[in-house]
């Protein structure tokens, strides 16, 4: 296993792709491959090489890249962290695939699973392993008792055949008779605190009392059969056993399972990878087949140290009864070793999942950070020959960094929900000799704002002219010169208002407008008038779904000529983390229900029109209506009330 401060790094220069077995797209399977053209390497560059080329092509974007066109798979592989995973003839990454001549039954406590045997008044000729050593003249001998094998293969794997037999010179000393029962290991058995007889007891299906719920895959009372080869219709086992049903003698020479397809789950974890120094993260992006069925989830976290987690060795002192220890003396201990915990402070925790159809994503984990970790969770389609293959995972990454690092803030802290606000923005960074700094930020905002609204930039308390542009979820300020200085701190106010409490106006700045890769701006204090240290914006009021309630006009006339013919019902919807039923009711003043509009919505604002009709498209008769606005959502109803008038 590679060394957790190691470095592997690997520039792309000139390449080609390659396709092989196991590499086609199979029917219905999809390829999702970055967007930007791509340019590889085949071969492993030493690591003495690649910091030439890291300080060679110093403040430029640079790649590090794994499989096709980078380092293999394996090079960076945490074997702590990795299991079920192959490479194919092509050095792409793929859970497992389970060939049908492959005896799933070596090897298990490489994988992680075991065996055992138990029985009641059970002798053990020999040892339990020579069913399991491939070996057909060593044997597991039960000597006039009862007795029962059980298997873990360390994973769920798509099994179809099961075979045993005794060694050849004592042929008749088979099982007189047997029953098999199986365990798909979707829902992993707590196994803790068990030992290794009561792992092996066998449960009634349907039990939830037992360790392992065991189903009953065969049955054979009387068996005559040396050699008993049992074939089934493929399904996914983790835990196998077989009991016998008399006090007999009876030995195995081998135990050999059989499968063909893709283990159902799989996982990839990396070494820490080493970039050579503090860099800006860019896009992650990725080459890969994803068979119908399949699952990928990509995660990332990033570090300021080579060893994301912190050791302690027991001592029974002070609160914990811990001291922290090197990685080296925990590795060390025995019985006072401690626990073993992630350095929080100078490493983030893994990201949320990428949006694997993308085949892009701006990085996830924060940066200017110098080491990066990955993980790969892989899941099987249902139809056991559906699979995922990655051919090639890249990180994009700018160094030096712009900035040691950019904090911001903004104000008020605690907003009116649905309100249009006045905000105060605040951006400041520490930068060191060889920083760029910044003139470009990004700021995330919930709906798209109005650019007028954004006014009062300063820099360095000194008023400038800024160009501004608004998307549907951020706005674009274009300073008019750098900012790379810590006094230069950039302040501005802009109108936005906010539906969900803790939306967090992130922000990350460029080195000039267009620039491919920026810097993601921390919380922190960045400026004395502004002084909340967040980014986040929430609100005291509890419990509300709906605010800023508006019916205009409020007495309509719908005659036709194009004047006040509807009521325009606007109002914003709060809280909201996922859409939510909302309905828009108009009822006559007997509480007869006239009108009604239905829709799901997420947090933000909603706009309807009542052009003075009924259900059936009719105009109503003059007089009086109420309206009745409701949201419900997570159990909670939301309800607003009032009155329009239709005259003609």
């Amino acid at each position: 296993m590679t060394p957790a401060g190691s470095s592997l790094l690997s520039f792309r220069i000139s390449g080609r792709r390659m396709v092989g077995s196991r590499g086609w797209l199979s029917p219905g399977s999809q390829a999702y491959r970055s967007p930007k053209r791509r340019s590889t390497w085949s071969s492993i560059v030493p690591a003495l090489l690649l910091w030439c080329l890291a300080a060679d092509t110093s403040g430029a974007v640079q790649e590090w890249v794994v499989g096709e066109g980078g380092v293999s798979w394996e090079a960076v592989m945490n074997q702590d962290r990795s299991r079920n995973v192959e490479t194919t003839e092509q050095g792409w990454l793929q859970q497992v695939r389970v060939d049908p001549d492959r005896n799933l039954c070596l090897g298990v406590f490489d994988r992680g699973g075991w065996y055992t045997g138990a029985g009641g008044n059970l002798i053990w000729s020999g040892s339990i392993h020579g069913a399991f050593d491939g070996d057909p003249n060593t044997a597991a001998i039960i000597i006039r008792g009862r007795g029962r094998i059980s298997v873990d293969l360390g994973a769920s794997y798509p099994v179809n055949r099961l075979r045993f037999y005794p060694r050849s010179r004592f042929h008749l000393r088979f099982i007189p008779g047997f029953e098999v029962f199986v365990n798909d290991g979707h829902l992993a058995p707590d196994l803790s605190g068990r030992d290794m007889w009561t792992l092996a007891s066998v449960t009634a299906e349907g039990s939830t009392n037992n360790v392992i719920n065991w189903r009953r895959l065969y049955e054979r009372r009387d068996n005559l059969e040396s050699e008993v080869d049992l074939a089934f219709d493929r399904q996914y086992v983790r835990y196998l056993q077989i009991s016998d049903f008399v006090q007999s003698t009876w030995e195995m020479a081998q135990i050999e399972i059989y499968g063909d397809g893709y283990v159902r789950e799989a996982d990839y974890g990396s070494n820490v990878i080493d970039l050579g120094e503090t860099a800006d993260f860019g896009n992650l992006s990725w080459d890969l087949q994803l068979d119908p069925g399949a699952q990928v989830t990509v995660r990332t976290r990033s570090g300021r140290t080579p060893d994301p987690y912190r050791y302690y060795r027991l001592t029974g002192i002070g609160p914990s009864g811990q001291t922290r220890v090197s990685r080296e003396e925990y590795v060390r201990l025995r019985d006072d070793r401690g626990s073993m915990e992630l350095d929080t402070d100078n490493w983030s925790f893994w990201s949320p999942p990428y949006n694997i159809e993308a085949g892009s994503q701006a990085m996830q984990s924060p940066g200017p950070r110098r080491y990066v970790q990955f993980q790969i969770h892989f899941q099987a389609g249902e139809t056991y020959d559906d699979g995922v293959r990655f051919q090639r995972l890249e990180l994009e990454y700018y160094a030096p960094p712009l900035a040691d690092e950019i904090t911001g803030e903004i104000a008020p802290a605690v907003v009116e929900p649905g309100m249009v606000t006045t905000f105060r923005y605040a951006l400041a960074g520490r930068f060191a000799p060889g920083h760029r700094g910044f003139n470009t930020v990004h700021i995330m905002t919930p709906v798209q704002i109005d650019p007028a609204t954004v006014r009062e930039v300063y820099i360095g308390g000194i008023p400038v002219d800024a160009a501004v542009t608004a998307e549907a979820d951020h706005f674009v300020l274009t300073l008019p010169r750098q900012v790379q200085h810590e006094e230069d701190v950039v302040t501005l106010t802009f109108d936005c208002p906010v539906f969900v409490p803790g939306t967090l106006f992130a922000a990350t700045v460029y080195e000039h407008d267009g620039a491919r890769i920026g810097q993601q701006v921390v919380s922190g204090s960045a400026a004395a008038e502004v002084g909340t240290s967040s980014l986040a914006v929430n609100w005291a009021l509890e419990g509300t779904l709906l605010g800023n309630v508006e019916v205009s006009p409020s007495v309509i006339t719908p005659s036709g000529d194009g004047v006040n013919d509807a009521a325009t019902i606007s109002f914003a919807v709060l809280q909201l983390t996922q859409p939510a039923r909302v309905t828009v009711q108009v009822f006559d003043l007997q509480g007869r229900l006239l009108w009604d509009y239905t829709d799901r919505s997420s947090s933000g604002p909603v706009t309807i029109r009542w052009t003075g009709v009924d259900r059936n498209g009719h105009r109503v008769l003059p007089g009086t209506y109420v309206y009745s606005i409701s949201v419900r959502a997570a159990g909670k109803e939301d309800r607003r009330t009032g009155l329009i008038a239709v005259v003609y």
